[in-house]
């Protein structure tokens, strides 16, 4: 990778750059117009079962690259739906997952409260009352609080 860069001058793709000799697999994570992080992007999902009311599941996926979040949508909730066995009742994400595409895909699975942190463009959160979307939305935050790094 050194040699063809630096003696040869050539352009040399991310997926065959090292980033790390520690972590072979780390990516560059850019958010926005923030600084560039060399690390992993996961993609984390939460729930609580309705047979077990007193806990709730985490699961966590690491990802290759920097996939956009709203990429991500459809398959977390897929992969959710396929391992709870039920169509959740409420859906709440971070607002990078926010399209007009992911807020149809919730729908077309009849899922009841539909909430993005932040809204973009005309899109509108659906839920059954503000209540419910401030509920939704506290949650999402307590739970980001406790994965997030300092």
């Amino acid at each position: 990778m050194a040699e063809s860069r630096e003696i040869y001058g050539e352009k040399v793709a991310n997926e065959e750059r090292l980033f790390s000799i520690y972590e072979l697999h780390t990516d560059i994570i850019v958010k926005g117009s923030r600084d560039v992080k060399f690390e992993h992007k996961i993609n984390p999902s939460t729930g609580r079962p309705a047979c077990r009311q007193e806990q709730f599941d985490f699961k966590c996926e690491t990802l290759e690259d920097n996939p956009s979040d709203s990429t991500l949508y459809r398959q977390t909730l897929d992969k959710v739906i396929a391992d709870y066995g039920v169509i959740p009742r409420d859906s709440v994400m971070d607002g990078g997952y926010a399209s007009k595409e992911n807020m149809d895909y919730a729908r077309e699975k009849r899922i009841v409260n539909v909430v993005f942190n932040k809204i973009v463009g005309c899109l509108k959160n659906i839920t059954s009352s503000m209540a419910m979307e401030t509920r939704l939305k506290k949650w999402r935050s307590s739970i980001e609080a406790s994965i997030s790094k300092p």
